[in-house]
């Protein structure tokens, strides 16, 4: 079959259009077809058909299986669990914890919405345990809580003329929260993130320092209604700075991590290294990894980037290592990494809202690999 023909049956089976037989066709014998073929589809037919075959799954891919064939191992993988052909599956309640693959366990809860604000004078304020209503109002800025738990900025014209003064919001290990910046851009910070920004910008620039994770919904602005002029939004994390107008974007610089990561799910954005020697423009679907000075850009799978948003792992051509750091973020534990395996990868997707032991026990089925809980460090073992 020719890859024109394997996109197009594709992007049935994702619409529902298929005949009996298609589908028993890609729910059955597709997987021999792909590791025989050598007309496998593109990327992009991967991105439309993924979008509507993900499933609570984990699929172990060996990242010994050939590059052009790696993509489509895991899609076939994944078209499997959809014709419910017997491969593991997330259930939606909690398992047992199994003694096999933990040992002794204490389980721990996920995160949630827990952060600390430390206002400019240093007063410092625990949000999570903060009640709703007003929190700070002096020089015509206010801070508030919402029912929902998000923390609002206003700034009236009192404080539009106000001294410049710096905030910082800081999430834990285990932590996530929601923050309305003074223009009224949102932001989402991830576990182990801070954000740094003034009580009000300035006419000419809104400028934002990042450590950790972020998705940024930013507000359009103007200088004035005369200038009518955009008034750039700009993210500096720890080698470069993005520079936007109004856009969806997110922003994964863990001082950790191998590379910082921005993607673009809305409008466009120029991300510029420190020097001011190099720089990217994104446009939406693009994603642009940063490593060394160096930047190269790939179409991705927006929902992926920004699923840790939407209290889901979700994990792509992932390799275990680079999961397991995210685990850690959000469990606030620590994984001895001696023994972890560095050519398996795994594919598929999880809630945030599960017990440590619901995830160690998925970890554990779909790679070989025993992993004991010990209060707050996790063994892992083959």
């Amino acid at each position: 079959m020719e890859r024109k023909n394997i996109e197009e049956l594709l992007e049935r089976y994702r619409q529902g259009l298929c005949s009996d037989e298609e589908r028993a066709w890609i729910e059955t014998g597709f997987t021999d077809y792909i590791r025989k073929s050598e007309e496998l589809p593109s990327d992009d037919a991967w991105i439309r058909a993924n979008r509507a075959m993900r499933k609570r799954v984990f699929r172990q891919v060996n990242s010994r299986v050939p590059n052009k064939y790696l993509s489509w191992a895991i899609a076939a993988a994944v078209l499997l669990v959809v014709g419910m052909l017997g491969l593991w599956q997330m259930n939606d309640g909690e398992p047992e914890p199994s003694t096999a693959a933990h040992g002794e366990i204490t389980d721990i809860d996920p995160g949630g919405e827990r952060a600390t604000l430390t206002l400019a004078d240093g007063r410092t304020i625990f949000l999570d345990e903060a009640d709703t209503g007003q929190l700070v109002a002096e020089r015509g800025i206010r801070i508030h809580k919402t029912k929902a738990g998000e923390v609002v900025y206003e700034v009236s014209d009192e404080g539009k003329s106000a001294s410049t003064a710096l905030n910082t919001i800081e999430t834990p290990r285990g932590g996530t929260y929601k923050i309305i910046l003074p223009d009224g851009t949102i932001v989402w910070l991830n576990a182990a993130s801070s954000l740094t920004y003034p009580t009000r910008f300035a006419e000419d620039e809104r400028r934002v320092s990042l450590t950790g994770e972020a998705y940024f919904e930013v507000e359009k602005n103007q200088l004035a209604e005369s200038r009518k002029k955009a008034v750039p939004f700009v993210v500096e994390t720890g080698a470069q700075a993005i520079e936007v107008l109004g856009t969806h974007f997110n922003v994964n610089a863990y001082a950790d991590e191998p590379a910082a990561k921005t993607t673009l799910l809305e409008g466009a954005v120029r991300i510029v290294d420190k020097s001011g020697e190099a720089s990217r423009v994104l446009h939406p679907g693009e994603q642009c990894v940063a490593t060394g000075g160096r930047f190269s850009i790939q179409t991705v799978d927006t929902e992926s980037a920004i699923a840790w948003k939407n209290n889901v792992f979700f994990f792509y051509r992932i390799d275990l290592p680079d999961i397991l750091r995210q685990i850690e973020r959000w469990y606030d534990v620590e994984f001895d990494m001696r023994e972890v395996p560095k050519d398996i990868r795994l594919y598929g997707e999880i809630g945030r809202d599960k017990k440590l032991s619901a995830v160690l026990q998925a970890l554990a089925t779909n790679t070989g690999l025993r992993f004991e809980l010990q209060g707050r460090r996790v063994a892992v073992t083959r």
